[in-house]
C-alpha cells in the first residue's frame, strides 16, 4: 500500500491505517528501534507508542509524502525518552559514545532561555544538514539521527570505516564552525 493511501486511512480515522503501516514499515521500525534501546520488548513498546502517536496526530499533520521519515521521528523521540526515565542515574554508553562524538561541535552553555535556545540549534542544525553534500548528509544522518554504527554505515554505502570516520570527522567541525558564525561557541 502506498504512503498516499495509509495516510488517506488515518484521515479517515481507520484503525487499518496502523496495520498498514506496520506491514510496510514495522520491520525497518523494529530495527531502528533495537539500536536505540537494544531491548526487543522495549523496542516493541516504543513501536506501538509510535503508532498511537501517529494516530493521534495525523491528522492535523499529513505526511502524504515522508510517511517513513514521520515515523521514524516519532520512534526517535519514543525510544529516547523511554530510555531516559529508564536510566536517569545510569548512562548508556551507546548514547554516551555518540553524545561525545557530537559534543566537540555543540555549544558549552545554553543559559536560562534553554528551549529557546534548543529550537534555535535546531533549526540552524537542520539547515546545515540539508546544505551538505548528499553523501556528507547520508552519513551524518545515519550516524546521529538512526544511531547506525561505523561498520552499518561503511557497508550500505559501499565505503570504507575510515572513509566514514573522515567524513564524520570533518563534518563535524564544519557544524562546529556554522554554529560559531551564529554566536554559538564551542
Amino acid at each position: 500500500m502506498t504512503d498516499e493511501k495509509i495516510v488517506d486511512l488515518f484521515f479517515e480515522r481507520n484503525e487499518g491505517a496502523i496495520e498498514a503501516c506496520d506491514i510496510k514499515y514495522g520491520p525497518s521500525l523494529r530495527s531502528f528501534g533495537n539500536r536505540i534501546t537494544s531491548d526487543p520488548h522495549t523496542t516493541e513498546e516504543c513501536v506501538d507508542d509510535t503508532y498511537v502517536k501517529t494516530w493521534e496526530t495525523v491528522p492535523p499533520k499529513n505526511p502524504r509524502n515522508y510517511l517513513f521519515a514521520y515515523l521514524s521521528k516519532i520512534l526517535r523521540n519514543v525510544s529516547l525518552d523511554r530510555i531516559r526515565a529508564a536510566r536517569r542515574e545510569k548512562r548508556d554508553s551507546s548514547l554516551t559514545v555518540l553524545s561525545s562524538e557530537l559534543t566537540e561541535a555543540s555549544p558549552d552553555k545554553v543559559g536560562a532561555d534553554a528551549d529557546a535556545i534548543r529550537k534555535e540549534l535546531s533549526d540552524l542544525i537542520a539547515k546545515f544538514v540539508s546544505n551538505l553534500p548528499e553523501e556528507s548528509r547520508h552519513i551524518f544522518t545515519m550516524r546521529y539521527f538512526y544511531m547506525e554504527d561505523l561498520r552499518t554505515i561503511s557497508k550500505r554505502l559501499v565505503i570504507t570505516e575510515g572513509k566514514v570516520k573522515t567524513v564524520l570527522h570533518r563534518t563535524r567541525f564544519k557544524l562546529k564552525l556554522y554554529l560559531e558564525s551564529y554566536g554559538y561557541s564551542v
